[in-house]
This record gives C-alpha cells, sequence and structure tokens, in this order.
C-alpha cells in the first residue's frame, strides 16, 4: 500500500487536493487535525498542544493506514503529519 502525505504552507490548497484526489483515486484521506484543534481551541497555543496535535494526526494517520490495509486498499492519503507539525514547533518556539 502506497501512502502519500502533502506537505506545504497552510492555505495553498492541500485539503482541496487531497479531498480531489482521495475521490479519484476512490481512497481514504485523513483530514488535518491541527486545523481541527485550533478551529475548536483557538490559535493561541503551546508546545503542549502541538505535541497533542502531532500526536493525534499520526494515530489518526496510522490508523487510516491499518484501515487500508484491511480492505486491500493499495493507497491512502493524508492532507498532513507528526513532520508538519514539528516544523511548526520550530518556526514558533525555536525547537
Amino acid at each position: 500500500m502506497k501512502r502519500i502525505c502533502l506537505h506545504g504552507p497552510e492555505s495553498t490548497g492541500k485539503s482541496t487536493l487531497a479531498t480531489r484526489l482521495a475521490a479519484h483515486f476512490a481512497c481514504e484521506v485523513v483530514p488535518e487535525y491541527g486545523r481541527a484543534y485550533c478551529e475548536g481551541h483557538g490559535t493561541d497555543i503551546g508546545m503542549a498542544e502541538l505535541v497533542h496535535i502531532g500526536q493525534a494526526q499520526d494515530a489518526m494517520n496510522c490508523a487510516a493506514a491499518a484501515r487500508a490495509a484491511e480492505l486491500g486498499s493499495p493507497l491512502v492519503l493524508f492532507d498532513t503529519d507528526p513532520l508538519i507539525t514539528e516544523v511548526w514547533a520550530q518556526m514558533m518556539f525555536g525547537v
């Protein structure tokens, strides 16, 4: 099974592209947890929240990959991954 993750700056169309690719290839797409988290909790976040976001994204991505494998799907798409959360931590906190 192939795992494809879209990386890039925010507001560049990754979510739209992921949704369209998933429809085209009839596969699952995992949305960006950080976006949902910030919409529900605000964007004033610290390192603890970024760690939570990264862990939650990783769990969602792993669960989707497991489901795809069980169904014999050749592909799963990730709107983002913990690497991007790490980049945010570096930008925000210099770590």
